[in-house]
């Protein structure tokens, strides 16, 4: 059942791996490595999550449904984009002189231009999936 579900993505916009188990399937306990990234520490101790796909969007002035594939596309390339993008505010030094609320404030700016830019993204996918089917065609 679960080569069926839809990947998980992490906050850096990547797939989950699950870790392999010495125990199988039935282990309730999986081990994973901790990783000391600044970026997802500084999003977590700051309550901002990623931006999430919606299930559908306002395109060519119509409501549009997004097919899982797509749900898929948008939460990756949304994560990775806010992840690239804190990292780039957090290595600037107006950062740390800000307080945690000019910094949530930002971060709240940042998901609101991602949000944005939906439909521009909702094209470019569905004409990159009409190549492919035409390629394909061929």
């Amino acid at each position: 059942m679960t080569q069926t579900a839809s990947p998980i993505v992490d906050v850096t916009g990547h797939t989950v791996q699950r870790p392999m188990s010495n125990l199988g399937g039935a282990n309730p306990f999986p081990v994973s490595t901790e990783k000391h990234d600044p970026v997802v520490n500084e999003l977590s101790r700051l309550g901002i999550s990623t931006p999430q796909p919606p299930t559908q969007l306002k395109w060519k002035g119509k409501t549009t449904p997004l097919t899982d594939a797509e749900k898929q596309q948008f939460a990756m390339a949304e994560g990775a984009e806010m992840y690239k993008r804190v990292g780039r505010l957090m290595q600037s030094g107006a950062w740390s002189r800000r307080t945690d609320d000019q910094k949530r404030k930002a971060l709240v700016e940042l998901h609101r231009i991602i949000d944005e830019s939906r439909p521009a993204r909702l094209t470019r996918l569905r004409r990159q999936a009409q190549a492919s089917l035409a390629r394909e065609n061929l």
